[in-house]
């Protein structure tokens, strides 16, 4: 085996265990589809998807992402008619759609925009996480049903390590249950893990 040399520094890990320079599954959670997918017509109405975000911070850990730091997120959206979301559905409204904000005080932007159904009943179930699209995220497609799921791999370089947060599902909203905006509240899917390495054997 060869000698690897460990510098100072910090990366990413899961929290389910330390895997540094592998691939990461988080499952039943983000889906992926590029954005030339084609989407169905829906029968949207005239009132416009808002979103908002606030994410969780733990008090023992040192985040990165925050909710006024994080300026995109992939949103998915399952339009389910006046049915409840189920296992078989796909993401057939949105599809890792990127939804961006230029800072904190920005609204949240995306086109093309989205609209509320017009038949009041209707439901429209979201995902959601952020930042959009970091080095190293893998995502399914279009075809697969029921929650997205998504495969990230640990960067080797700290500067292309993302700090992903992510939203479960939103089941089952219309318009009149959140008054047209979605809020998304984002846990951390990876823990930041800081090594520092002292030579204390002054013979090497």
């Amino acid at each position: 085996m060869k000698n690897r040399t460990i510098k100072a520094g910090r990366l990413f890990i899961h929290k389910n265990g330390i895997r540094a320079g592998v691939t990461v599954f988080l499952l039943t959670l983000l889906a992926a589809c590029g954005a030339d997918d084609n989407t169905p017509d829906m029968p949207q109405g005239d009132i416009p998807l808002d979103f908002g975000v606030s994410v969780d911070q733990a008090v023992s850990r040192a985040a990165e992402t925050t909710a006024s730091s994080l300026s995109s997120m992939g949103v998915y959206a399952y339009y389910t008619g006046n049915s409840n979301l189920s296992t078989s559905d796909k993401p057939n409204f949105m599809c890792n759609q990127k939804v961006e904000r230029t800072n904190s005080a920005s609204p949240w932007t995306y086109s093309p925009v989205k609209y509320w159904p017009n038949n009041p009943a209707d439901k429209v179930s979201f995902y959601a996480y952020g930042p959009y699209a970091p080095k190293g995220l893998n995502v399914s497609g279009t075809t697969q049903s029921g929650p997205p799921t998504m495969e990230y791999t640990i960067q080797g370089a700290e500067a292309d390590q993302a700090d992903l947060v992510i939203a479960g599902a939103l089941p089952n909203q219309t318009y009149a249950s959140n008054n047209g905006k979605v809020s998304f509240k984002m846990f951390h899917a990876l823990t930041r893990v800081d090594i520092n390495v002292t030579n204390v054997d002054k013979a090497i």
